[in-house]
């Protein structure tokens, strides 16, 4: 059954190119540069004929000057319609949708493309947990850094901390394969794995490794989506929460405080805590509060599970106690109810989701867990 919205839409598209995503900046959309107009009254009622239409009816002009760096990928555009994403661009409702919804408006179908990546410089200090130069110390970090992270290694008192900002810096790099990967990759899965038997080294190799790649000040620059990207290479096993910024210091020694009293639950390196600003999503972990991410991980080494109920339950206790939120493509428990508490806003996203799917064709078991 198709559903009649009204009122005026943007749909934007975001073209992946090559593993990344282009936009158009905000002067060339301006000067109504790779814009497709002249649409009115069109009834798009699937993403068939939005592909339809981007293929055969648009034409592409040469982008200004200003963008000489988009030339490479302009003859690409025109090929790829298929790798298009539609954004529906209302405020009151979702702002992420796709669905078979008939739209009678105003429609104009946008291209986008970012801005060419930038230089970072990637800086990594060891500190001392027990000290607070960290935890005492976070807004002094949050001010001195654009993007501010630390990584604390659970049974010890090591943290690394990781200043990531812009740069004038050439490209430089402190890669080395038999740091990163011999001794960073294959000895710790080896010695993880001796550890699913033996619980009782995960504190050693935690401190072990510390000692081994963290305890020297280290710094390289790069282009922005070598700096911000990481090759994961274990299996893993993650939970990730964003908890009120100013819940930091007490979630983390309690979590701290709990492995200390509980031997038996051990933890592998590293707890990753990061830092992001409030929004206005309706189910965004971060709706309206500065947050901190707090993330924990289990490795599988050579695919092995090994035990990790006993600490999720721990995190996730601590975590609703702060007023977490969990990260919506990690792992974790949570039903309606727990979501109903957390989200001030969850009634409302439910009703909007309800008047655009009311037949629950976009449903599945994890989202009616969620919703019902």
């Amino acid at each position: 059954m198709a559903v009649t919205v009204p009122g005026s839409f943007d749909i934007g598209y975001v073209i992946s190119l090559h593993k990344c995503s282009h936009v158009i900046d905000r002067k060339a959309k301006a000067q109504g540069t790779w814009l497709l107009q002249g649409h009115a009254d069109c009834k798009l009622q699937t993403r068939t004929q939005v592909q339809n239409l981007l293929q055969d009816q648009c034409t592409f002009p040469q982008p200004p000057s200003s963008l000489s760096n988009a030339q490479s990928v302009y003859p690409c555009l025109r090929n790829c319609p298929l790798s298009a994403r539609w954004v529906l661009g209302r405020h009151d409702l979702l702002s992420d949708v796709i669905s078979r919804s008939t739209m009678m408006s105003h429609i104009t179908a946008r291209f986008f493309l970012l801005p060419h990546h930038h230089p970072v410089t990637n800086t990594v200090f060891p500190f001392s947990f027990c000290r607070g130069q960290v935890l005492n110390n976070l807004d002094s970090h949050l001010k001195k850094s654009e993007y501010f992270r630390f990584l604390w290694f659970p049974h010890s008192e090591n943290v690394s901390v990781i200043y990531q900002d812009h740069t004038n810096k050439p490209p430089s790099s402190s890669a080395n394969w038999f740091w990163d990967y011999a001794v960073g990759f294959y000895l710790l899965e080896f010695l993880l794995w001796i550890s699913s038997f033996l619980p009782g080294l995960v504190g050693w190799i935690n401190r072990f490794f510390f000692w081994l790649l963290f305890t020297r000040k280290k710094e390289s620059s790069d282009l922005s989506h070598r700096i911000f990207t990481y090759e994961c290479r274990f299996k893993q096993h993650v939970q990730d929460w964003a908890i009120p910024r100013e819940k930091t210091k007490e979630a983390l020694l309690e979590l701290k405080a709990m492995l200390e009293a509980h031997p038996k639950m051990v933890a592998h390196y590293p707890v990753e805590v990061r830092f992001t600003r409030g929004d206005d999503i309706l189910l965004s972990p971060c709706f309206q509060r500065d947050s901190c991410y707090m993330n924990i991980i289990m490795y599988r080494p050579y695919g092995k599970d090994v035990p990790r109920l006993d600490y999720w339950l721990t995190y996730e206790t601590i975590m609703k106690k702060v007023g977490g939120r969990p990260h919506w493509a990690k792992a974790h428990n949570c039903t309606r109810k727990d979501f109903e508490k957390m989200y001030p806003a969850f009634l409302k996203f439910c009703a909007i989701r309800e008047k655009l799917d009311p037949t629950g064709m976009f449903l599945n078991a994890y989202l009616e867990k969620v919703f019902y």
